[in-house]
């Protein structure tokens, strides 16, 4: 289990609020291992809409702030929803429970590696530099 820390914060309630639920989706998805296709899929894709909905919201803070490094930011988004999106996929043409619990752990693994760090990295350049720029 992954649980939130006052430390992930980006110092927008909104957004804040958005990454505590991709947290809990890691962890819903973490589940999901002991469950079956046919319960995992409409799961992971209300995943999916959260995350597409979270990088929509997540860019017009950027441009909100005028963020410099929104572009690079942007394409790391798209990154991360067709890596999802492909995963998801492997998921959904999983034949056998085998298949299926490779490629649920396989999404776990993503989803820690991509969204989790992202999420506490590279989304926390926005909140230093919103900071920064306070400060001047």
């Amino acid at each position: 289990m992954i649980y939130w820390k006052d430390v992930y914060s980006v110092g927008v309630v909104k957004l804040d609020e958005e990454h505590k639920d991709l947290i809990e989706s890691i962890n819903i998805v973490d589940e999901l291992y002991y469950s079956n296709k046919e319960e995992a899929i409409p799961k992971l894709e209300e995943i999916n809409r959260k995350l597409v909905n979270h990088t929509f919201n997540e860019d017009e803070y950027m441009i909100s702030i005028k963020y410099p490094n929104r572009n690079s930011h942007v394409q790391r988004h798209t990154e991360i929803l067709e890596n999802f999106d492909k995963h998801i996929l492997l998921v959904k043409r999983s034949k056998t429970e085998e298949e299926y619990h490779k490629a649920i752990l396989r999404l776990s693994i993503f989803m820690r590696d991509d969204i989790l760090l992202h999420s506490l990295g590279e989304d926390r350049e926005y909140h230093i530099w919103q900071s920064s720029k306070k400060l001047s």
